[in-house]
């Protein structure tokens, strides 16, 4: 998708003790760096020239300011915990059978779409969570609160139902077994995880 183009530097912003120790060619994106203008460097005698790059891009909203290349990404600030977990169902969703080389079956795709259409409904505040898959290819969600020892997990069976587990110090481990869109599941959801859908 993507094509590598080769750049050649003609001077390097950092003086190597020997010349041979690094090589000169650099591959990156098309345009993925540009030159910041002379006077941002302090020297202009080391400011680059027109075939090297720099660690400066063009700030996409004014298109001509320059920032730092390390400054974060606006694309990053899109993804929100609701939007992250629903990113790691779609990457596990297409592991291969035994893809922990301890015979996990592959996952199953209905289960990891009830647990994203699950993920879309929950109300906020969103719940800190993780997701991953069970052994035998369901979709489970992880909720833990480390500073109270607080853990539950909600697994989603291909069949429509749900298996709920909660365990909290000092309590008694709680289990919940049935269909998502009972009322007895929303009551337990709510109540056990503190979360709403």
């Amino acid at each position: 998708m993507y094509a590598a183009h080769r750049r050649s530097y003609s001077r390097s912003y950092i003086d190597s003790p020997a010349h041979n120790l690094w090589p000169v060619l650099f591959y990156t994106e098309l345009d993925a760096l540009d030159e910041p203008p002379p006077e941002s460097i302090g020297n202009s005698e080391r400011a680059p020239t027109a075939q090297s790059s720099s660690p400066w891009r063009i700030d996409p909203a004014s298109g001509t300011a320059p920032v730092p290349a390390t400054d974060p990404s606006p694309i990053s600030a899109l993804h929100n915990g609701r939007e992250h977990i629903k990113a790691r169902f779609r990457l596990l969703r297409r592991l291969p059978a035994n893809h922990d080389n301890e015979g996990a079956e592959a996952p199953n795709p209905k289960s990891v779409d009830t647990a994203i259409a699950f993920i879309d409904s929950i109300k906020e505040p969103f719940p800190s969570c993780l997701a991953t898959l069970d052994d035998d290819g369901s979709a489970v969600i992880e909720f833990q609160g480390k500073s109270k020892g607080f853990f539950a997990d909600l697994t989603f069976r291909n069949d429509g139902n749900i298996e709920c587990y909660q365990r909290e110090p000092g309590r008694l481990s709680v289990f919940f077994e049935g269909s998502l869109n009972s009322p007895e599941a929303r009551d337990f959801i709510k109540r056990y995880l503190c979360t709403v859908y």
